[in-house]
């Protein structure tokens, strides 16, 4: 296998990973989120999440200037506050 088809594999598999997590945040929020539920969702052991993440905290609050670049949890419509001059949605408020 190439280099980059498995740079491919490893994005896709991050992005099922926080495409998981952010399903499992929206229907039952953050307390139900662990790599455990994660895990059993994706048919892998936990050693794949852990793999590619730190664990449940590295998931729903990633760090500056790495994958994912929309964050679960630090968005201002999942805080419950908007930031100036955006809407609940984060987006740009429309004027």
């Amino acid at each position: 296998m190439s280099w980059q088809r498995q740079q491919e594999q490893n994005e896709e598999m991050r992005a099922k990973i926080l495409e998981i997590a952010r399903r499992i945040l929206k229907e039952e929020g953050a307390e139900a989120v662990s790599v455990r539920r994660i895990t059993k969702e994706i048919d892998y052991s936990s050693g794949i999440v852990y793999h590619y993440f730190s664990g449940k905290e590295e998931i729903l609050h990633p760090p500056a200037g790495g994958l994912p670049a929309d964050p679960l949890l630090h968005s201002p419509a999942r805080r419950g506050t908007a930031a100036p001059g955006r809407n609940p949605t984060g987006h740009p408020a429309l004027h």
